[in-house]
């Protein structure tokens, strides 16, 4: 997920809960670390069960880490801001897309922190548990 305060803000009131509803603990890599960031990214999602990966925003890094993840047969559990993901343009289209390589993968769309934490629940235990 991209460090955008509404994201940060999601992690902490939906993603973080949702995670530990289910016995898991979610860790972020942040900004604030010494070395190499990609290192700390690669480390982290090899000692992982699976990912939450959130798209909004179009996040290129959300999509190296989530192929990453996928490669090495983690489970990825998609999510993506559905006012971000539906809005439009001045001619009438839609505005944001996500890649063709995610776009038919079954994503969590959402619009609020209790909708996001309830889905994100119900996927974990369909899922993972």
């Amino acid at each position: 997920m991209g460090f955008m305060d509404d994201l940060l803000q999601a992690k902490d009131e939906a993603i973080k809960p949702a995670c530990s509803a289910c016995g898991f603990e979610a860790d972020v890599v942040s900004q604030f670390h010494n070395g190499d960031i990609t290192d700390k990214i690669i480390s982290e999602i090899k000692a992982s069960r699976f990912i939450v990966c959130d798209f909004t925003y179009g996040n290129q890094g959300a999509y190296y880490e989530a192929g990453f993840a996928r490669g090495l047969g983690l489970p990825v559990i998609c999510c993506c801001k559905r006012e971000w993901f539906e809005e439009i343009d001045n001619h009438g289209a839609r505005k944001n897309k996500l890649h063709f390589d995610v776009e038919h993968l079954n994503m969590i769309f959402w619009s609020t922190h209790d909708e996001l934490q309830e889905k994100l629940i119900d996927r974990i235990r369909a899922t993972i548990l």
